[in-house]
């Protein structure tokens, strides 16, 4: 599996279509929803982490930072909060950006929201999120597989009633965390350094596999 050590400044013109990474997943390809390729774009990217300064640079957070990433880079504006129903947004062309304003075990509240205020399916949302089963510097795409003990991608399946989105799985597992530990034992953790430049590097190489989408 590859693995990525320096931040890449991607600045793609246009969102966004998502295709699996052939070489990052030895297993058969999973298909991307039909919605995706037929040419659209997802209409919905959800970056999961905990709110508040105590989380901000925590591995659990790395899909939070992802979304971040993806909003600087395409020059997207300010966030702009919802409270009432648990999460900010901003728009980026055709797509909506989501933060959650809730807990990570509480994030179906928030996503479940957000599809309802937008009027957006199940199949047109890209979730991203922390994976501890895979190492820092990995990442893959996947679509309608099981929350693999994630608490936050459980509360989504759980209030949306069904597994039928994308998700980036973002790799945090460290050399520090081997032999093998529980994610809770490692997630809550400040992001070192050298690892906060490999998972930009990361989110850079995910953006590159996700394909500009041509203007009409």
């Amino acid at each position: 599996m590859k693995r990525y050590g320096s931040p890449q400044e991607i600045r793609p013109s246009h969102l966004i279509l998502i295709e699996m990474p052939k070489k990052l997943n030895p297993r058969p390809r999973t298909p991307a929803p039909a919605s995706f390729s037929r040419g659209g774009s997802p209409k919905l990217i959800v970056g999961l982490g905990n709110p508040g300064l105590r989380y901000r640079h925590t591995y659990h957070n790395a899909g939070l930072l992802a979304l971040d990433h993806l909003a600087k880079i395409t020059d997207a504006a300010q966030f702009q909060p919802i409270t009432s129903r648990g999460f900010s947004y901003v728009r980026v062309r055709e797509t909506i950006l989501i933060r959650p304003l809730v807990l990570m075990n509480r994030a179906g509240d928030a996503v479940a929201a957000a599809m309802r205020h937008f009027r957006v399916k199940p199949e047109e949302t890209l979730v991203m999120h922390d994976d501890a089963d895979l190492m820092v510097g990995e990442y893959r795409f996947a679509f309608g597989r099981g929350a693999a003990g994630h608490h936050g991608v459980e509360s989504i399946v759980a209030r949306i009633g069904t597994t039928h989105f994308s998700r980036l799985r973002i790799g945090i597992r460290t050399d520090a965390a081997l032999p093998r530990k529980k994610a809770g034992e490692f997630v809550l953790r400040k992001i070192s350094g050298a690892d906060m430049k490999t998972l930009y590097g990361v989110f850079g190489a995910a953006i590159e596999n996700i394909k500009e989408k041509e203007s009409p």
